[in-house]
Formats: C-alpha cells, sequence, structure tokens
C-alpha cells in the first residue's frame, strides 16, 4: 500500500472538489463548550469530537465558517488545519496518513455574535416596561448553520450524541437552554460572575438539531404529558402568560403523537421558547423548540382567530418532527420533504385531537393543497425530491413544494391506502430508522409491506415525488359512460414546455373518487400513466362529483353540462356536497378559467349558491379567486361587469 504524504495531499487539494464530506469520517460524541459574551457581540469555545475513521485517512475535513481558529489537535498532537471557504470546510492534514480507528479531535475558536441571525447570534428585544434593552444569545442551525457555531460535520447523515456546556451571566436572572435537561452547574467559572452549566448528553442527533440559548426569559409552570416528562414554555418578560395557549396545544398534540406512532419521546424534557426576532417560523430543535414570538403567542380575547390557528398548526408542526425529522431524518437535503411534507400533513391530523370542532381536513384544502397548487402550475416548478449539493441549493428547497405539495401528496396516499394501514407503515419506518437516517424509498418500501405488498406504492409516487407539477383529468360523461383522460395541467398552457424533461412524460398515476346523486359511496378506480385514456361504466346518475373531498393532488375538468349540474345542486342544497367539494369545485373552476381550459362565466356561475353557504372554507376560496379576478381586470371594460355580476 502506498501511504500519501503531507506533501502530496497539500499538493493535490482533493478537498476542492466536492462540496460534500466524507462518508468513511464519523463523529461519534462532540463534547461543547461555548461562553457567548452578551455584552461584547461575541462568543469564546471549543469542541472535542470523538470520530471513527472506517478506512485510512491522510486528511479529515468537516465545516467551519466565520469561526477564527485558535488551536487543533489530533489525539492531543498539533496538527496542520486551515480553511477552505469556497466549501466552508476546515481541513485538517497530519503529518503521515491516519490508520483506520478512533480518534479525538480538539478545537478550540471564536466567532460573533453580532449582524446575523442564524448560527448562534445574539437577538436584542426591549422591556415593555422598563423600555431598556436586553441580550440574550440563541442558535438556529438548519439546515447549514451549526458551523457558523463550532467545527462540525454538518451534514444529516453524520448524527452523533452532543454533551453542551454553556456559560451564562451569574445574575439577572439569567439562564442557559440546550436539548437536555441541565445537569449540574459551576459557579465563577470560568470567573467570577459567570456560571456554566452541564447539560446531560443527547441522543444521537444531526448537528442542526443542536441549540443553546442564553436567555433572562421566564417560564409558565410545566406540565406534563402522559409519558411522564415535562413541557415547559419560555418567553420574555411580560409574555410568558401568552404561552399559555401554546402550552395547551403542545401537550395535546405530543400525547397524541406518542400514541399515533407508538413510540414514546426519546428525550426528558420539551421546551418551547418564543425569540423575538427569530428568522423561521419556528425551529424543532430535539427538545428545545423555538419560535418567532408571532408564531407562537397568543392571547385570549385580544387575538384573532386567524392567528390561533396559526399558532396551533405551528406548534402541532414542530411538535410532528420530534418524530418526522428527528428521530428519523433524510440522509440528504434532496429528501428534506420526508420532513417538512410529513410534519405538514401530521400537524393537521394532531389539530383534529386539540380542536375537533374546526374541520381541520377541510382547512387542509386552503393551507396547503389548493395553494400549492397556484404555484405548481408554472413551468418553473421543481420536483419534490431534487438533487441538491451546496448551502445555498438546499436553502432553496425549504419551500412550499417541499411542504404544502409534500403534505399534499402524503394525504392523497393515506386516502389510497387508507388511514390504518398508513399508520402502521408510518410507524413501521420510524421504528425501522429510528436515531438514523432514510430515503424516499425507504419510506415507500415500509408502506408498501403494511399493505401486504397488494400496492406497489414506489411505482405510483414516484410519478408525484420525482417530477414537477400535476394533472388535469377531462371528464366527459356519456349515459353510463364516463371518459378520463390526463395531461399536465399549466397556467399557461400554450407555453414551450419541451425545455422541461420528465421521466415520465408528465404523466401520473392518479387515484380517481367519485360520488354520484344515487348514494354515498365512494368509487375508487386508478388512471394510470400507460394509457391516453380510460372508460368506465358509473351508475346513470343526475351528477357525478369526482375527486371526493380533494384528497387527489389534481384538478378536474368537467363537460359544460356537469358543471352546470353540479351548480344547479348546490344552489338546490348546499350541502348536498361537503364543503371540501364545495371549495374543490370553486377551486377547480376558476384554477381552469385563468388558464383558459374554461369559459369564466363557468367559474362564476360555481360561486351563484354562495348566498347559502355557511362554511368558512368555500368562502375563502371564492374571495381570494374573486378578488385576483378584480384586481387582473381593474381598469378594463369587464371589470363593471364582473362588479355587478358579483355584487
Amino acid at each position: 500500500m502506498i501511504r500519501k504524504t503531507m506533501a502530496t495531499i497539500m499538493a493535490a487539494k482533493p478537498w476542492e472538489s466536492t462540496h460534500r464530506l466524507s462518508q468513511y469520517i464519523r463523529p461519534k460524541q462532540y463534547f461543547i463548550n461555548l461562553f457567548p459574551n452578551l455584552e461584547q457581540g461575541s462568543f469564546v469555545g471549543s469542541v472535542d469530537i470523538s470520530i471513527v475513521l472506517d478506512t485510512p485517512q491522510s486528511y479529515i475535513k468537516l465545516h467551519s465558517k466565520g469561526l477564527n481558529i485558535k488551536e487543533t489537535k489530533l489525539n492531543s498532537s498539533s496538527v496542520t488545519a486551515f480553511s477552505y471557504p469556497e466549501h466552508e470546510f476546515l481541513v485538517i492534514v497530519p503529518n503521515e496518513e491516519l490508520n483506520a480507528g478512533d480518534y479525538k479531535l480538539h478545537i478550540s475558536f471564536e466567532g460573533s455574535l453580532l449582524n446575523k441571525i442564524v448560527g448562534f447570534y445574539r437577538s436584542v428585544y426591549t422591556d415593555s416596561k422598563s423600555h431598556e434593552q436586553h441580550y440574550i444569545a440563541t442558535s438556529k442551525f438548519e439546515p447549514t448553520y451549526a458551523r457558523l457555531a463550532f467545527p462540525c460535520f454538518d451534514e444529516p447523515q453524520l448524527k452523533s450524541k452532543f454533551k453542551i456546556s454553556l456559560t451564562r451571566p451569574s445574575g439577572n436572572n439569567y439562564i442557559a437552554l440546550s436539548n437536555m435537561n441541565q445537569e449540574s452547574e459551576e459557579l465563577n467559572v470560568p470567573s467570577n460572575g459567570l456560571t456554566t452549566v452541564h447539560f446531560a448528553n443527547t441522543v444521537p442527533m444531526s448537528t442542526y438539531l443542536a441549540c443553546f440559548i442564553v436567555c433572562d426569559f421566564q417560564s409558565l409552570e410545566s406540565v406534563k404529558a402522559d409519558q411522564g416528562f415535562p413541557l415547559t414554555v419560555y418567553a420574555r418578560n411580560g409574555q410568558s402568560e401568552n404561552m399559555k395557549y401554546a402550552q395547551q396545544v403542545g401537550l395535546k398534540a405530543i400525547n397524541f403523537y406518542v400514541n399515533y406512532f407508538g413510540i414514546q419521546y426519546p428525550l426528558p424534557k420539551l421546551d418551547l421558547i418564543a425569540i423575538p426576532d427569530f428568522v423561521s417560523g419556528a425551529m424543532e430543535h430535539w427538545g428545545l423548540v423555538t419560535f418567532r414570538e408571532t408564531s407562537v403567542l397568543f392571547k385570549e380575547g385580544v387575538s384573532s382567530s386567524t392567528n390561533q390557528e396559526q399558532v396551533a398548526l405551528t406548534v402541532a408542526h414542530e411538535l410532528a418532527h420530534m418524530w418526522f425529522g428527528n428521530l428519523a431524518t433524510m440522509k440528504w437535503w434532496n429528501d428534506l420533504w420526508l420532513n417538512e411534507g410529513f410534519a405538514s400533513y401530521m400537524e393537521f391530523k394532531a389539530l383534529e385531537v386539540v380542536h375537533p370542532d374546526w374541520d381541520v381536513d377541510t382547512l387542509f384544502l386552503i393551507h396547503s393543497l389548493q395553494s400549492v397548487q397556484y404555484l405548481d402550475n408554472k413551468l418553473s416548478s421543481h420536483a419534490i425530491v431534487q438533487d441538491v449539493s451546496h448551502p445555498d441549493q438546499i436553502t432553496e428547497i425549504f419551500d412550499v413544494i417541499s411542504y404544502n405539495k409534500g403534505s399534499s401528496v402524503i394525504r392523497m396516499l393515506e386516502g389510497m391506502l387508507g388511514e390504518e394501514v398508513f399508520r402502521i407503515g408510518v410507524s413501521a419506518y420510524l421504528k425501522r430508522f429510528a436515531f438514523n437516517n432514510a430515503e424516499t424509498d425507504d419510506l415507500w418500501a415500509e408502506l408498501q409491506t403494511a399493505t401486504q405488498n397488494t400496492v406497489d406504492v414506489k411505482k405510483l409516487m414516484d410519478t408525484w415525488t420525482r417530477q414537477a407539477g400535476f394533472p388535469v383529468v377531462s371528464a366527459i360523461r356519456n349515459g353510463t359512460k364516463l371518459t378520463l383522460k390526463q395531461q399536465r395541467f399549466l397556467s399557461n398552457p400554450s407555453v414551450d414546455s419541451s425545455a422541461s424533461s420528465s421521466p415520465y412524460n408528465y404523466k401520473w398515476e392518479i387515484p380517481i373518487t367519485y360520488t354520484t346523486s344515487n348514494n354515498n359511496t365512494v368509487h375508487k378506480f386508478w388512471l394510470t400513466k400507460d394509457v391516453d385514456s380510460i372508460t368506465i361504466d358509473i351508475p346513470d346518475a343526475e351528477w357525478v362529483k369526482l375527486n371526493h373531498r380533494q384528497v387527489g393532488y389534481y384538478i378536474i375538468n368537467y363537460s359544460e353540462n356537469d358543471w352546470n349540474l353540479l351548480n344547479k345542486l348546490l344552489e338546490k342544497n348546499v350541502d348536498a356536497l361537503s364543503a371540501a367539494d364545495r371549495s374543490n369545485l370553486i377551486h377547480d373552476a376558476f384554477s381552469l378559467a385563468n388558464a383558459n381550459y374554461l369559459p369564466y362565466g363557468i367559474a362564476l356561475n360555481m360561486t351563484k349558491y354562495l348566498s347559502l353557504e355557511h362554511h368558512y372554507v368555500p368562502w375563502d376560496v371564492a374571495t381570494t379567486n374573486l378578488n385576483a379576478l378584480r384586481n387582473n381586470l381593474y381598469q378594463r371594460p369587464a371589470h363593471q361587469n364582473l362588479e355587478v355580476r358579483v355584487n
């Protein structure tokens, strides 16, 4: 075997060839010490990392960005270390090649808390009573910002345990919080007026889930989950009472998830904290969930019902991540939707328990499915699963496609498989990949097993996750014959789409459902990607409504006669169809009219029944579309005609 020398490695510069870390160097344990100086806006720290080399290595690369590295040692010996900013690497080159085995890496460093809202940073708030400014230190590491706080192997599949120590001011009611419970503290360490707090070791987790907070916040009395661990909420002085609703939602949601997944919450505590200037709506740090204040504070009798709805959904979303994302994590960011799509769907399932009177499944349509279709109908849309490598690319996929389309196709999948089969498959997936990492195909495999191999889940779902867009299904009824045909739905159907390719030629495996005037039976069949059209026999009925409750992620275009029959049905009996189906008809009609598939007269006719409408969601869909149409027609002759018709 030829052993590479330090000179050979330095000349070859292999770290320049890829943004990715080696999969043969694995961290097993981090020991992190951080001291944020709140007044100066800086921090000093050290990290000791126990690593395993699966094969001989001539150099080690890990992530570091914006840190001043003071000292680097490998097994207590000094080594050559330097930054490669282009890939945000810290490169360590020993004097001779390293054999496979266990090593200890020590790095001391310093950094700034100022002029950023990611990584480890200083946040400022003003006390509402004294009008004094208060400083806190907090963190936000997803997706690639842990490297701004400490040198680390900052990729999701490189899970490790974390033993964290934070130094805080001893006075002024300052506390230190992290993922785990406090084990001990040392007064006047490292100097007088400071206290160093030591936290318990974490379970194996990805770097982006670590969290460090030093603050002077207040808490409400903890409540205990059914499992026995405490759930505590924190906020700045004067706002902690407004965390009470979030605490109530969190308690019900966490109990629901434990029962639904059949998997215990694996940490000894769960904290929710409101950060004044948090960059995201919230972040699912394991055991210490951070929220933007506007996403979590709710004051009974003052805050709006819309605010209450948003707080409930946000809390339920973040707590779903304790399983989807934290316990079982995507191997790489191209499968981000496994985290975000599932959490975005599970938040609604939890909310059915928290607020059973809210008709949550219908709310899902305006929060997720319909809203994302308005963007996914563009040629510029992208697939749910897509290749990313650079940190900028990773950040860009935290979008409505990963969240809302992801949740919508998951809801459709549950509708295809049935609720219990879906739950069994999801639970099996989480148990198999607990404290580990998975890919999209791993989820499909577990769900297929749950069906006892009666459904080829991967074949069906790849058409929805690995190509952009969604279909419009034309439905032409001739007596007892129903002919269906699919094509990609684009907001501008005349655009040249030849430059945008798909492995499935923009055809989908579509689960078709329908009901008729004869009875409430929901009929089901498949429109597959391999046929141009399909004709089926249906009961002789006055009307047919396809895509029951809009569970399917597609649009239906009926014949003009069937559109008119459905409109007359609702004018005669508004409750002949569910609120979900009523909103679906309005959404589809306006989507088709906006794209010139359908005359606007038909879409407007679908709103004629609204004087009888008693549910919020169809009204929301109608007003959203009518306002958009008003804006498009402003200062045109047709604008006055629209006003007359609508009013």
